[in-house]
């Protein structure tokens, strides 16, 4: 089997455009099925975890005064723990 049929089958992590997308509801939960959808199966319980333990830290941040993701792709690097 090739790395090309393997990686064709799954869509990208990343989406052209995510740097300019702004955090709201509805783009957080399009991002995290779209995280879901390209995370394999061994994975999900483990990036599922991390998606909600990060909600729960968003939540206690935003209530504390302090920042968020400035971006979806900020975000979805957190996730994916790609971030620099």
């Amino acid at each position: 089997m090739s790395d090309k049929f393997y990686n064709d089958r799954r869509p990208r992590p990343e989406r052209d455009g995510d740097s300019d997308v702004f955090l709201d509801k509805a783009s957080v939960t399009e991002a995290n099925r779209h995280i879901m959808d390209s995370t394999p199966a061994y994975r999900r319980a483990e990036v599922d975890r991390k998606i909600k333990t990060t909600a729960v830290q968003r939540f206690r941040a935003r209530a504390n005064g302090d920042g968020d993701f400035s971006s979806i792709e900020e975000y979805k690097s957190f996730i994916y723990g790609t971030q620099e």
